[in-house]
């Protein structure tokens, strides 16, 4: 009996399409060569469809797949979307429409974490080691699962109205108790 294609879906936003697949489509190929993979893109819906062949050399590459496709949906470039093909790295995604905010609140809460001139989400991202990117209703990172929760407690607590300075500083107590990340 011959090993079947392992098959799963995921949906990105239309506007990311073009993202995935790369100008003369090599985003979408060098994903599929990285993974040895296939990419079936719907461009009208957004699907993608990833076909995994029998045996493959990794048994998390589905779940590799998917996250690369997810993170370039969620506003990643492809080259941060690529640190998700290291075991240590995962995609943690924060939906901010469950706030129910007004989009003048959401705007201000997402500005706030940007900083000015992208100071805050830049001393997160290098303090912790992580990518962060702010697209639509959402704020994704991508990091080591060591340092992605206390990015997390950071970004909730900006977005809650917690000052800057006092993230900052918590960031800094963390990571000095831990040697650095």
């Amino acid at each position: 009996m011959e090993a079947e294609n392992t098959v799963d879906f995921v949906r990105i936003p239309k506007e990311r399409i073009g993202i995935l697949i790369g100008k003369s489509g090599k985003s979408k190929a060098k994903i599929e060569r990285y993974l040895k993979i296939r990419l079936e893109i719907e461009s009208a819906t957004g699907e993608i469809t990833i076909v995994v062949p029998p045996d493959p050399r990794d048994p998390l590459t589905v779940l590799k797949a998917k996250a690369i496709v997810k993170a370039i949906g969620r506003g990643f470039t492809l080259s941060d979307a690529l640190f998700l093909l290291e075991d240590n790295m995962m995609l943690e995604i924060l939906d901010l429409s469950s706030a129910h905010l007004t989009e003048k609140a959401m705007h201000r809460q997402k500005s706030r974490l940007i900083g000015t001139e992208g100071r805050t989400k830049t001393f997160i991202e290098r303090q912790l080691g992580v990518r962060i990117a702010i697209y639509g209703k959402t704020i994704s990172i991508i990091g080591p699962p060591e340092t992605i929760q206390l990015a997390m407690e950071s970004i909730e607590r900006i977005l809650s109205g917690t000052p800057q300075s006092a993230v900052y500083h918590m960031i800094e107590k963390r990571t000095a108790q831990f040697g650095g990340f």
